[in-house]
């Protein structure tokens, strides 16, 4: 099959339209966390949007291409989120180990806090009045007035 400059086109505007359906629909599904409580049901219910945008298109032209690649986006990647929330009990759980937790992209679970504040006598602080040679300085304070005191470039 030897490709031409129509296809690429095409091709590129579905792409472009799954990458836009994927990142507009974790922005939807963020908003829907206030309604929807449950991670499976919002995400299985944009999943299931996202099949029906793609089953009602028929791709004339770039644009419809465009609205297709963007129902594909949303469908695969909110079916992963509504998968991954049926495995983790929505969070309440880690992923097991093995192919589904990298399949569905669960990053490592494990969370290591780091106390950075220092113990109350482990400090070096001074009042700036107890510092030696804290004296005030006397020394005129000089304003630059004229340009022949700039620096020449």
């Amino acid at each position: 099959m030897k490709m031409n400059q129509k296809q690429i086109i095409e091709s590129a505007a579905f792409s472009a339209g799954a990458t836009v359906g994927a990142m507009g629909s974790r922005v939807v599904a963020d908003k829907l966390t206030t309604t929807l409580k449950s991670g499976a049901v919002r995400h299985g219910l944009l999943g299931i949007a996202g099949i029906a945008l793609v089953a009602f298109i028929t791709p004339k032209d770039n644009a419809t291409k465009f609205a297709q690649g963007a129902g594909v986006g949303i469908a695969a990647t909110q079916l992963t989120a509504a998968i991954k929330a049926v495995m983790t009990e929505d969070g309440k759980k880690p992923m097991q180990e093995g192919v589904m937790k990298t399949a569905l992209g669960s990053p490592e679970t494990e969370v290591v806090y780091v106390d950075s504040t220092p113990a109350i006598d482990n400090y070096d602080y001074y009042p700036y009045e107890n510092v030696e040679g804290s004296a005030t300085s006397t020394q005129p304070t000089a304003f630059l007035s004229a340009p022949s005191q700039f620096a020449e470039v």
